[in-house]
């Protein structure tokens, strides 16, 4: 063949239900799929995301309601590498939206690195009619893959204007203590019982893509597109799923101290002692940091009286560090607010006897020369009263 003639361009194959658009740039590849409202993920209907509670979405990003998830995008990226560089490629991107009456899944496809600004350019099409992006570690991976490739592509990047939700926070705020791991797996199959042995590990997306690329083998496709699909799903599911805790209060007590620990961080004490009180309330894990926290925001606001009661009750708490440390919370509310201080003396001998009379001393070995401190402090308060008596006798 002559140099001059360029052989024609032989028509892509793409797998069923794949389907070529045309663009202002080069023809686009996606699938475009609808499930209904109904459709299960595990036990969760895909409106559940739809129903959560004001004050619960509030939580993951202050100002957000449900209704603005009508208008988010949940988004899930395959790429060809973890580390992020020019041949990173995200080579398919899901984005689901709440289309009506249906929840929509479109997928981007990069069938030929070349077409990558196309597929780019209809990605922020569609993430341009939304006002938020959820997704699931999208902080530390979705996010700055796919805003790499639109620094790269020389195109505006419309994730800047998004909001970002992700879930994998409050994953691992609520059930470090419960799951394993907080992977994406282990909560479908732990929380939401789904089943998901027919589909593909993640790690195996690369090199079916990259089978794709050089030997046009299309088999290896419709599993990735299936997995790329349910990591979408599993994003308003998984919502839902929380927003569905929150309603049954169904949290226990050290998901409700990490809620609280979150409404510290997002500053918002009221929630946090609402929530550290209703940790109390139903039984607290036992290690002490609800009513620690509690008392500390407490005191904070000038309630030291309320902070009594508090380490009163985890006097009789079974575990010994629990009850020596409540003593001595005691005996520093005493001694700071309350007079006379002999109160505080008791409560600090008591504490320190606590500690002398059991078989784990070495657990002790900050908290107990600070009580002797305080003793010693508190033995030379109550002695000197009756210094200044005698010697006015004297007189």
């Amino acid at each position: 063949m002559p140099a001059s003639e360029v052989a024609p361009q032989t028509a892509l194959l793409l797998p069923p239900g794949v389907i070529e658009r045309p663009s202002p740039l080069d023809p686009v590849i996606l699938r475009d799929e609808f499930y209904s409202l109904t459709h299960k993920h595990g036990r969760v209907a895909l409106h559940a995301a739809l129903d959560c509670p004001t004050a619960f979405i509030n939580r993951l990003a202050p100002g957000l309601t449900p209704n603005h998830l009508t208008s988010a995008a949940f988004l899930d990226i395959e790429t060809t590498g973890l580390s992020g560089g020019e041949h990173a490629f995200a080579f398919l991107v899901g984005i689901g939206t709440f289309d009506n009456l249906a929840f929509r899944v479109r997928q981007y496809f990069l069938a030929q690195p070349f077409n990558e600004p196309a597929m780019l350019a209809a990605v922020a099409t569609t993430l341009e009619r939304c006002n938020h992006v959820v997704t699931f570690n999208g902080t530390s991976f979705d996010l700055p893959r796919l805003s790499a490739r639109f620094a790269l592509a020389s195109l505006p990047n419309p994730l800047t204007e998004l909001r970002h939700i992700d879930l994998l926070v409050p994953a691992r705020r609520l059930y470090t203590h419960t799951l394993d791991s907080r992977r994406l797996t282990q909560i479908e199959s732990r929380l939401m019982k789904l089943d998901r042995r027919a589909d593909i590990d993640g790690s195996q997306s690369e090199a079916r893509y990259a089978a794709y690329l050089q030997r046009r083998n299309l088999s290896g496709l419709p599993p990735l597109f299936e997995h790329n699909s349910f990591d979408v799903r599993f994003l308003p599911a998984f919502l839902g799923y929380l927003g569905r805790q929150w309603n049954r209060d169904a949290f226990d007590s050290a998901q409700l101290v990490a809620l609280g620990r979150w409404a510290e961080e997002a500053g918002d004490p009221t929630q946090a002692i609402s929530d550290y009180r209703q940790a109390i309330a139903i039984g607290h894990a036992g290690n002490g940091e609800a009513p620690a926290r509690l008392t500390r925001l407490l005191e904070k606001q000038a309630r030291w009286q309320e902070c009594i009661p508090i380490w009163q009750v985890e006097t009789h708490c079974p575990d010994l560090s629990c009850r020596v440390h409540a003593l001595s919370q005691l005996a520093r509310l005493h001694e700071r607010h309350m007079r006379p201080p002999a109160e505080a003396l008791t409560l600090a001998l008591e504490a320190r006897d606590l500690i002398l009379q059991s078989t784990q001393q070495r657990r002790f070995v900050r908290t107990l020369p600070a009580l002797e401190k305080r003793i010693a402090r508190l033995q030379t308060k109550v002695l000197r009263p009756r210094s200044d008596a005698s010697g006015s006798h004297s007189l």
